[in-house]
C-alpha cells in the first residue's frame, strides 16, 4: 500500500557487497525510498508508482542480480491478489518423499479468473546464492523431495517478473 513499507532480502553471503536501487517501469521513482542498502535486507518505503527494485550482489564469484516489480496497491485492491508459496512443513526432512512447495493463487483476483494457462516458475538457492532447482510448470505443488539438508531461500517468479522469496530449512 502506498505510503507503507515492505521488506526484501537476498541470501546474505559472508564477505559479499550489495547494491539496491529502484529503477523506473515508465513511471516515476522519486516518492519510494530504500532503507538499509548495502545490507542483503531492506525496508522499501512504498510510493505511488509501479517501480522495479534491483538488487545487484558481489562477491568476487559470478555476480548475481535480482529485479522485483513493485506496485503501490490499496489493500481493498490487491487483498484478494496476494500469491503465497507455502510449504509442505518448514523444516522439511532431508530426501522424504513429499516434500513439497505449493503456490496458493488468489482465485478472486481478476487476473486468475481470465487466464487459465499461467505457469509457475519455482527456483531455489543455496545460502551462498547458487541455483539448486528451478521447474516451470502450470501445475501449482512442486515436489523438493530431493533437496539436502541446508538453508535455502525459494523464490517464486510471477509471469509479470514480480518476485516472491520465503526461507526453508532442510534438515537430516
Amino acid at each position: 500500500m502506498a505510503g507503507g513499507y515492505e521488506r526484501y532480502s537476498v541470501p546474505n553471503i559472508s564477505g559479499a557487497s550489495y547494491n539496491w536501487r529502484i529503477e523506473s517501469i515508465g513511471f516515476g521513482t522519486s516518492d519510494w525510498s530504500i532503507y538499509g542498502s548495502g545490507s542483503s535486507s531492506v525496508s522499501v518505503s512504498i510510493g505511488d508508482d509501479p517501480v522495479r527494485l534491483v538488487c545487484e550482489v558481489s562477491n568476487g564469484c559470478p555476480d548475481f542480480v535480482r529485479n522485483v516489480n513493485l506496485y503501490p496497491y490499496e489493500s481493498s485492491d490487491n487483498e484478494d491478489c496476494d500469491i503465497r508459496i507455502q510449504f509442505s512443513s518448514n523444516p522439511m526432512t532431508a530426501n522424504s518423499f513429499g516434500n513439497t512447495i505449493s503456490v496458493k493463487l488468489p482465485l478472486l483476483c481478476p487476473i486468475f479468473r481470465t487466464n487459465n494457462n499461467i505457469t509457475h516458475t519455482i527456483s531455489i538457492y543455496n545460502v551462498l546464492g547458487e541455483k539448486v532447482f528451478v521447474q516451470t510448470q502450470e501445475k501449482v505443488d512442486f515436489n523438493i523431495s530431493h533437496l539436502e539438508e541446508g538453508y535455502y531461500i525459494v523464490e517464486y517468479k510471477f509471469f509479470d517478473g514480480s518476485i516472491i522469496t520465503k526461507n526453508l530449512i532442510v534438515e537430516k
